[in-house]
């Protein structure tokens, strides 16, 4: 999908059990020689009562178009609780934009929070949080591939889960 910052395009993986948008993101910025952002913002949710408990995660994903130390991320910053609790990452290359300090406080959760991931994006001039940002003109992809006969069964699992 088309954006206000016409040197940056949207992309929107909505798969069976969630999207993977690093693979695509990370491709197209090896073979058009651009740069990609993916950003992930879950809140978190662990023992939510109706039955929609999720992992929270902050993550800002940057790749280039050159192989780095990994593939080809440049930056790679994250905030994720897992089943023995929060986990905070950062690697690759420090951005100008960055806040470093925070990534030494006490409380993992505050070492990236949803208003930095923002701020991130917006020093790339993207502002993926933001409905006007998306202008289009878009396209619609999809794999017409048969998922096969437990496809049903897991459509109800994943609007369990997901819904």
């Amino acid at each position: 999908m088309a954006t206000r910052n016409p040197e940056w395009v949207a992309i929107f993986d909505n798969g069976l059990r969630g999207g993977d948008q690093v693979t695509t993101v990370s491709y197209l910025a090896r073979t058009i020689h651009c740069q990609g952002l993916v950003t992930t913002l879950i809140p978190d949710r662990p023992h939510a009562v109706d039955g929609r408990s999720r992992f929270g995660a902050v993550q800002f994903q940057l790749f280039g178009p050159i192989r780095t130390h990994f593939l080809n991320y440049v930056r790679t910053i994250s905030v994720v609780r897992e089943v023995n609790g929060w986990r905070f990452d950062a690697n690759g290359t420090i951005q100008e934009f960055e806040d470093i300090e925070s990534y030494r406080k006490r409380k993992i959760v505050d070492r990236f929070t949803p208003e930095m991931l923002e701020e991130y994006s917006e020093a790339l001039d993207l502002y993926p949080y933001r409905d006007d940002f998306y202008t289009g003109p878009s396209v619609l992809i999809s794999n017409p591939a048969d998922p096969g006969s437990h496809a049903a069964a897991a459509i109800i699992e994943a609007q369990r889960v997901f819904l």
